[in-house]
């Protein structure tokens, strides 16, 4: 398979530099070499690569903006983000823009090509040194979220009290519909009060029609 590469960057002397090192590559075909990302979404239809290798930063359109741009009107084009930036802000916004993966431009060709090939192929690729960034920034955001809160939940019969509680029947009503005693019932309004930290009536209406336990 022969994977079309569009270099996007505005360094003119490293992006040339790239264009031909990856011409010696015989799975690798640069299509083009453009020095920002208004240029390149302007052509990259009639370019048609496979893979845009793309610059973060760069005057005018950042990368992205021209990653999502980019994704937005061609998806089946794949982006890699190249960059000297490792940080985790710079790394997830790519990301999150659309890009299928990011390598340091301190990396040597063969993890670049790595990188080409595998995002060519739809897969997520991150160089040796992002992938470690990106682990470490998730780790940290999953230890800063809080500890899920713990729903309260009412047995099947609790949940037909409440169900006939809103829909404005009254203790005798529902004692006679259910077939047990007056004080069955206020002990089943009780415990469904305590379990939801609901005091009123009203509240427990409100509870219901929020879970669609009763219609309007």
């Amino acid at each position: 398979m022969l994977i079309r590469v569009l270099l996007v960057d505005d360094h003119a002397l490293l992006r040339q530099s790239l264009a031909r090192e990856l011409d010696g590559v015989e799975d690798i075909l640069v299509v083009g070499q453009l020095g920002d990302g208004e240029e390149a979404l302007e052509l990259v239809e009639q370019m048609r690569p496979d893979v845009v290798l793309l610059d973060v930063s760069m005057p005018g359109i950042g990368g992205q903006e021209t990653a999502r741009l980019m994704r937005k009107a061609l998806p089946q084009v794949r982006v890699l983000a190249c960059s000297q930036y490792t940080d985790a802000e710079t790394v997830l916004g790519m990301l999150a823009s659309g890009a299928t993966g990011y390598v340091n431009k301190g990396a040597d060709l063969a993890e670049l090509l790595d990188g080409v090939r595998a995002v060519a192929q739809g897969s997520r690729f991150l160089g040796k040194d992002v992938e470690d960034v990106v682990r470490v920034s998730r780790a940290n955001a999953r230890a800063r979220r809080p500890a899920p809160i713990s729903l309260p939940r009412l047995s099947p019969r609790e949940e037909e009290v409440l169900r006939l509680i809103a829909e404005g029947r009254r203790t005798r009503e529902i004692a006679e519909t259910l077939g047990v005693s007056v004080r069955t019932v206020e002990t089943h309004r009780v415990r469904i009060m305590r379990k939801l930290g609901i005091r009123s009536v009203a509240g427990l209406t409100k509870y219901a029609l929020r879970k669609h336990l009763v219609e309007l």
